[in-house]
């Protein structure tokens, strides 16, 4: 059989065809060609090898109108983002996209910045010797989340944001509030929802005693 390769590799009989490729789009176009679509599948090139023998390799990533890509491994563009052979680059609006990456400072340490301190925190619960937390004009909130004011992340008795102490300069006064927790709030010994501290009250909240002690105003 007398052999032909066509300008987009097909080989066919050129005795029965002649210079037309049976495979390709009527003229032979090889511009036509590589216009279709191919639907997610990779297009191969051809090279033969000496014998006759053809040799099929994948060609490179194709991609079509609208932005889709077809053919090839998933895709890095130049910010970052992967590319889904297939599927069309998805935009950039999403906080955490672009392949950037964000670093927010935890908001207990941002939030006593420029604060005045105003009393602390003591607990003996898991270290005989104690442990002190600040507390700060404003709100602080205790919990086991991170972000808290005073985080205690290794008591899982505890909530995320368990309790919140508010102190205002206007009236000098610790007002407490219980921030919806699952075990509650004890102050003395007793639940409580929200109310004011007196110095050397003891607080509980999960597993962990808290003893509360106020700094006396100056002037």
């Amino acid at each position: 059989m007398p052999k032909k390769v066509c300008p987009n590799g097909h080989i066919y009989d050129s005795s029965i065809y002649g210079d037309e490729c049976p495979l390709c789009p009527k003229g032979g176009n090889e511009t036509q060609y590589s216009n279709q679509p191919n639907f997610g599948m990779p297009p191969y090139q051809h090279a033969q090898e000496a014998g006759g023998t053809m040799v099929s390799t994948p060609a490179a990533p194709q991609q079509a109108p609208g932005g889709a890509v077809f053919g090839g491994a998933p895709q890095i563009d130049a910010s970052g983002d992967t590319v889904i052979k297939g599927q069309k680059p998805q935009p950039k609006s999403q906080p955490m996209g672009g392949g950037k990456t964000i670093i927010r400072q935890p908001q207990g340490q941002a939030a006593t910045q420029g604060r005045k301190l105003v009393g602390f925190l003591i607990t003996y619960t898991r270290n005989p010797l104690g442990k002190a937390y600040n507390i700060y004009e404003g709100k602080n909130f205790i919990g086991r989340d991170r972000s808290c004011d005073i985080a205690i992340p290794e008591d899982n008795q505890m909530s995320g944001k368990h309790m919140s102490i508010l102190y205002r300069n206007v009236d000098n006064k610790f007002k407490y509030k219980d921030e919806q927790s699952s075990n509650g709030t004890f102050v003395n010994k007793e639940l409580s929802d929200e109310g004011v501290l007196e110095n050397h009250d003891l607080i509980r909240l999960g597993s962990t005693v808290f003893l509360f002690i106020a700094i006396p105003k100056l002037g």
